[in-house]
């Protein structure tokens, strides 16, 4: 039986293992996004935090063949003194004959239920699949601040890698050791001895200037307090003029910023345990797979 049958029988539904991935990113390759070389779907849904995951997603599949999958990129993120365990469900695609059956493969993610869950690169007819489902759409503001010269502060800020093994906590090191090396990731060493944090951008354009958007930030007070010696960094090291971060992120609202829509669909159901501003894009398909941001 091919996909294009008009009344196929019900596929089966199965979490995707490892010996699953070839197959399945395939899939994605095919039917998603041919742009994506096979190697780096697999990548992406290969890298996680400190545990294997209990599967990459969910796929439906009739006589071997895969013809529908719901990915996830499983993390523990120390969060507040503890782990906190996550799921990021990203890529749901079915063949046109199975669309019947694609609900099944969100409620087997669901019914995982002591993970927080996110959805950071979804339609917006997912989106509202996504609310009956008691998602949240996170603040849809993104605010902008200007990078201007502070050559005399006396707040550290770094890039070298034997900083940050010294001085981070070896929990939030680890967030440094899986992302420091993937493409687009960048990372920064922003405070005191005494209390630093983990800043991670990558690159965008923004009004045909280069500018930094924020994908995860250790300690945002740490962030808040010393902004501007930030932004001065990657003014005067890397050219960047203007740095970006999502308003969800924010424990507290900045001041003298810019701010503007983001118009893609941005989700969470938490467990009940983490807020909007402790919520970070590592461990998702924006960084494993350096889409835009």
């Amino acid at each position: 039986m091919t996909p294009n049958n008009p009344h196929p029988k019900p596929p089966r539904l199965l979490p995707i293992t490892d010996a699953d991935l070839p197959a399945v990113c395939q899939f994605y390759h095919q039917h998603l996004n041919p742009r994506i070389p096979v190697e780096n779907w697999i990548n992406a849904f290969s890298y996680h935090g400190r545990n294997h995951p209990p599967n990459h997603g969910f796929m439906l599949t009739d006589s071997q063949t895969v013809v529908g999958a719901f990915g996830a990129i499983y993390s523990d993120q120390w969060i507040n003194g503890r782990w906190e365990p996550f799921c990021n469900h990203t890529s749901w695609v079915v063949h046109q004959a199975y669309r019947p059956w694609s609900r099944d493969l969100l409620e087997a993610l669901l019914q995982q239920d002591h993970w927080h869950a996110t959805s950071f690169t979804t339609n917006p007819h997912v989106a509202n699949i996504c609310r009956k489902h008691q998602f949240s759409q996170l603040n849809n503001r993104v605010e902008v601040f200007f990078n201007t010269p502070h050559p005399f502060s006396t707040t550290p800020v770094t890039q070298n890698p034997s900083a940050f093994k010294k001085r981070l906590n070896p929990y939030i090191y680890q967030d440094y050791i899986t992302h420091h090396h993937l493409p687009g990731v960048e990372c920064i060493l922003l405070g005191h001895p005494q209390r630093c944090a983990l800043v991670v951008y990558k690159k965008k354009t923004w009004k045909k200037l280069p500018a930094a958007i924020l994908l995860h930030c250790s300690d945002w007070e740490v962030f808040s307090r010393h902004r501007h010696p930030f932004g001065s960094f990657l003014l005067l090291h890397h050219g960047i003029l203007t740095t970006h971060v999502h308003t969800f992120q924010l424990p507290t609202p900045l001041t003298g910023t810019l701010s503007y829509r983001d118009t893609q669909p941005r989700l969470f159901l938490s467990r009940g345990t983490v807020k909007p501003h402790q919520l970070s894009f590592l461990y998702s398909e924006i960084t494993a797979l350096n889409l835009p941001l």
